[in-house]
């Protein structure tokens, strides 16, 4: 391995030692940037003359990078805090490329927490706080004109903001579940929305009135896209369908196409003869599908991404489509034509998908290859560090996989597994003892949605379980109840191990990052 890769890790696992400072702008905080997105990638965006595609994501940044060289033009950071605080959740850049919008949970005071980040673009300087809603932002969209700005809430409300007096101009309420979905239409007379309820909703947005209320989607509506013309709405949902709406009336046309994924993220083409989907849970191979519109036809799938894309747009000139998603979230910018790919938009990090302790409790292991067997087996232990005093040094490869511990599910008469709940399979993680369940820890939309990794503890006294998001947990293995929080990932943690001697707890996840804590320190 080259001396500047060891060192890039070094400085990586060095630093995740140490807790980053909690508070707002006024507190400096460590920020790791391997020069590419660390978190789940929200939305991505074209510029009007092509030239630069925005991307933004759950790691608390707004990329801009230049389509040509593939390189990074500029970062623009809002303000962080620990754990959820500075996360992104949606993003919108007006048609006249002079405002970013930006949506998710604020740090900072609770009062803004729900707030809206209104960017002045060219400069990215922080214009003001849109702040009305009280519950997180998922959807936001400007209207054609640039005046005016919708946004959709897990608070159940669109809002239409005036962008230039930057205050409320209507809150539109009809809504039963959280709003995930918006888009205007060309001539900028009319708003549609849609939501976890499983319907979708047209706005006359001058007026705050409901037009229309569109039925028939079996699951969550998690996307929505109007064609240039006004005459097509494509709508996508978790029951895996894309439904064709007229657009003049917002009568049902056909279920357009099925894909073999929730339908995540939907793109018109410029001249409204395709559309592009997104891709999240779901069979088969991971598929980005451009369809014809109104025919309903595959006409081609890109398959290069390897886990959810949530994010999808295309060029002003219709030659190339970007996504963002995968393992190691990345942005790959093909060919519309032919679904070659034309620029890769990363930085130097990788996800990491498995961690272990040896066996002396000396040294920690780590892979980035993502192979899944099982929640707790990912993949394989490829590289490995001795820490020591606050020190760190790489050692190479990993020559002996059984030289390390991993997760343990089982120990002291207890077994821990997993069931569906709320928010789908493993929500439950479920502690077992002599055949009969003694705790229950569920995960909802607010505490990271699914026990990704868990282990016991060497003594088993204490259950650690890492969640969506970053959120990482550790319970009390006879009650199910939270001991606390351990604050610092910010994407999904899908390795966790406990060292031999129950000091250390270290987790692997999503954004990039090893993270150790001392068992003294977490207060078990």
């Amino acid at each position: 391995m080259k001396t500047h890769v060891r060192s890039l890790i070094a400085s990586l696992l060095f630093a995740c030692l140490f807790p980053f400072p909690a508070g707002g702008a006024e507190k400096p905080v460590l920020v790791i940037d391997p020069g590419g997105h660390k978190a789940i990638i929200r939305d991505v965006i074209f510029t009007r003359d092509g030239r630069y595609l925005v991307s933004a994501s759950g790691d608390k940044t707004i990329r801009v990078w230049d389509v040509k060289t593939g390189g990074i033009n500029r970062v623009i950071r809002g303000q962080i805090g620990a754990g959820d605080e500075g996360k992104i959740y949606a993003a919108a850049l007006s048609p006249d490329n002079e405002w970013m919008a930006v949506g998710g949970w604020l740090a900072k005071n609770p009062s803004e927490r729900d707030a809206i980040r209104l960017y002045h673009f060219p400069t990215g300087r922080l214009a003001g706080l849109l702040k009305g809603h009280d519950n997180v932002v998922f959807s936001l969209a400007f209207s054609p004109d640039s005046r005016f700005l919708a946004s959709g809430s897990a608070d159940k409300t669109v809002r239409v903001w005036d962008v230039s007096r930057k205050r409320a101009v209507h809150t539109l309420k009809g809504h039963k579940n959280y709003i995930y979905a918006l888009a205007w239409f060309p001539d900028g007379k009319r708003l549609i929305s849609g939501s976890f309820d499983h319907t979708l909703m047209i706005w006359d947005p001058k007026t705050g009135r409901r037009i229309k209320t569109l039925t028939g989607h079996g699951d969550d509506v998690v996307s929505v896209a109007v064609s240039p013309d006004g005459r097509h709405i494509v709508s996508g949902s978790d029951d895996k369908t894309l439904r064709l709406w007229d657009g003049r009336s917002g009568a049902f046309v056909k279920v357009l196409a099925e894909q073999n994924q929730t339908v995540d993220s939907l793109s018109f083409s410029p001249d409204g003869r395709e559309i592009l989907t997104g891709h999240g849970n779901g069979s088969g191979a991971c598929e980005n599908n451009l369809f014809t519109v109104p025919q309903g036809k595959k006409r081609l799938a890109f398959t290069r991404h390897d886990n959810l894309v949530q994010a999808t747009a295309i060029s002003p000139d219709g030659h190339l489509a970007a996504t963002g998603g995968g393992d190691d979230n990345l942005i790959y910018l093909w060919d519309m034509k032919t679904g070659a790919v034309k620029q890769t938009l990363s930085g130097k990090g990788k996800s990491v998908w498995s961690v272990g302790f040896s066996r002396d409790g000396k040294s920690i292991s780590w892979g980035n290859k993502s192979s899944f067997n099982a929640a707790n087996d990912r993949g394989p232990l490829q590289r490995r560090m001795r820490i020591s005093g606050g020190r760190v040094e790489y050692l190479g490869a990993v020559d002996d996989p059984s030289a390390f511990v991993r997760a343990r599910e089982t120990g002291g008469g207890y077994t821990l597994r997993t069931k569906k709940g709320g928010t789908g399979n493993n929500a439950i993680l479920q502690v077992v003892k002599d055949g009969r369940v003694v705790a229950e820890m569920e995960r909802d939309s607010t505490s990271g949605f699914r026990h990704r990794s868990y282990t016991l503890t060497p003594d088993n006294r204490t259950v650690a379980g890492g969640g969506g998001n970053g959120n990482l947990t550790l319970y009390n293995t006879q009650t199910g109840k939270k001991i606390r929080d351990l604050i610092g990932h910010t994407g999904d943690v899908w390795a966790v191990a406990a060292s031999p001697d129950g000091r250390f707890l270290v987790s692997g996840s999503d954004d990039q990052t090893v993270r150790a804590c001392l068992k003294i320190i977490c207060n078990v």
